[in-house]
C-alpha cells in the first residue's frame, strides 16, 4: 500500500509503517556530531593549557605518549571488540535491532551510531598525537579504520595494533 506525500513515498507491511531512511541517518550523525563536539572542547582545552601547536599537533610527549598508550589499551578490551563487531556488519544490526515507526528509526541510527563512534573514537583522537591538519596521517588513520571494518573481520588487527600503539606511546615518552 502507498500513501504518497509531498517528498516521500511511505510503504506499510501488515499494517506497520516504513519510514524514511533519513530518521535512521539523523540519529547515526547525532552521535558523530556529539563526537565532533568533543572533539573541539578538547582542542579547545588542550589550546588553552598550551599542549597543542599551531599545527594543532600535540607538543607535550608524555600526553601524546600516553594518548597512544590509552589508544592501544582501548584495542585490545572486549568494549572495542563489541563496538566494532556491531559497525562492520550493518545489516546484520538492524535486523537485530529492528523497531518500528520513526522513533523506532531514529533511536536505532542512535544505537548504531553509537557503535561506530565507540569504535574509532580513540583512533580519531590520534589525530592529536599526529596532528589534526597533518593530511598524511588523517588518510594513514583512514586507511586503518578502513582496514579494521571491512577488509579485516578479526581480532588479529586489533591485536597486533594495540601491541604497536602501547610500544610506540612508551617510545615518545622515554
Amino acid at each position: 500500500r502507498e500513501q504518497h506525500r509531498s517528498w516521500t513515498v511511505s510503504y506499510s507491511i501488515e499494517g506497520k509503517q516504513f519510514v524514511p531512511t533519513w530518521m535512521f541517518l539523523s540519529g547515526y550523525i547525532s552521535m558523530w556530531v556529539l563526537f565532533s563536539l568533543i572533539a573541539a572542547i578538547l582542542q579547545v582545552l588542550f589550546h588553552n593549557f598550551t599542549l597543542i601547536s599551531s599545527q594543532l599537533k600535540l607538543v607535550n610527549p608524555y600526553v601524546s605518549g600516553g594518548l597512544l598508550i590509552a589508544a592501544g589499551i582501548y584495542q585490545l578490551t572486549p568494549l572495542k571488540n563489541s563496538c566494532l563487531k556491531n559497525c562492520q556488519t550493518p545489516l546484520y544490526f538492524i535486523m537485530e535491532n529492528w523497531r518500528y515507526g520513526k522513533k523506532g528509526a531514529l533511536i536505532m541510527g542512535f544505537k548504531h551510531g553509537f557503535y561506530c563512534v565507540g569504535c574509532c573514537w580513540v583512533l580519531m583522537l590520534l589525530l592529536f598525537a599526529a596532528g589534526v591538519m597533518n593530511i598524511l596521517w588523517v588518510a594513514l588513520i583512514g586507511l586503518f579504520i578502513f582496514i579494521e571494518k571491512i577488509i579485516a573481520k578479526g581480532k588479529g588487527v586489533n591485536y597486533i595494533s594495540g601491541i604497536a600503539l602501547i610500544l610506540f606511546g612508551l617510545w615518545i615518552i622515554i
